[in-house]
């Protein structure tokens, strides 16, 4: 197995690699959460009325070991340093399991540590680097794509075992393009006439500032789409724990 963490600026560092043994990983299945719940008055327990996802925190500790001199280490933590470097934006890590499956997940770094005494000596230097990722799903490789026609309803399969937003694009020309979800109740209307050759990205990610439709979702399964545009749905399968 490999972990192969990239940085905003496309800088990668590989466990293991040649000079970097991995020793721990922790985090990687577990998925923090809490329940919300209410209470009648002479009810028996209570009622689940909201389930709240923590970020996902990833511990990782590895060692830098090198045959040559104190030097070669040293030149080894500034490579580890710029690469991990606090300052850069959101990266992604991904986890390359023995069977070859690839799972990725977005990372900011949350602590990275160089302990001394006895974590360090001539030849080797023990790393501890603590990853903080806002949102704890886990997602694959690549993007799923699926095009839909106009006028027409087709069966998206998310297999994934959460929901999962998506971008959807919609071409012209067509009056006030309607997409719905018929699996779980939800549509997007827009009261827009678009033209020949126009077309509207509409993103349902948080966080994203495309056109956003936050309620519109593909649930875990079969979902069954409806739209009278023709339509591009871009979508990741997301995992809550590899």
């Amino acid at each position: 197995m490999q972990i192969i963490i990239t940085n905003s600026q496309e800088q990668t560092l590989t466990l293991p690699d040649e000079d970097f043994i991995l020793q721990e990983w922790n985090g990687f299945a577990s998925l923090a959460h809490s329940l919300k719940t209410s209470k009648a008055p002479k009810q028996i327990g209570a009622t689940v009325i909201n389930r709240i996802f923590s970020p996902r925190n990833l511990n990782i500790q590895f060692a830098i070991k090198v045959n040559n001199s104190r030097q070669e280490v040293f030149d080894y933590r500034r490579e580890i340093i710029d690469i991990l470097n606090p300052c850069f934006e959101e990266g992604t890590l991904k986890w390359v399991q023995n069977d070859d499956t690839i799972r990725q997940i977005d990372i900011e770094v949350d602590s990275l540590q160089m302990p001394g005494g006895d974590a360090q000596g001539q030849n080797f230097q023990i790393v501890q680097l603590d990853l903080l990722c806002p949102d704890p799903r886990w997602y694959d490789e690549n993007i799923t794509t699926e095009n839909i026609l106009a006028d027409s309803t087709a069966t998206l399969y998310n297999q994934g075992d959460t929901k999962t937003y998506c971008e959807i694009t919609l071409d012209g020309p067509v009056v006030k393009p309607t997409i719905t979800n018929l699996s779980v109740g939800k549509t997007i209307k827009i009261n827009y006439d678009l033209q020949i050759d126009e077309k509207m990205i509409i993103n349902t990610e948080f966080g994203e500032k495309k056109v956003t439709f936050r309620l519109f979702y593909l649930k875990s399964g079969a979902n069954t789409i409806e739209t009278n545009a023709d339509a591009e749905i871009k979508y990741y399968q997301r995992y809550v724990g590899v």
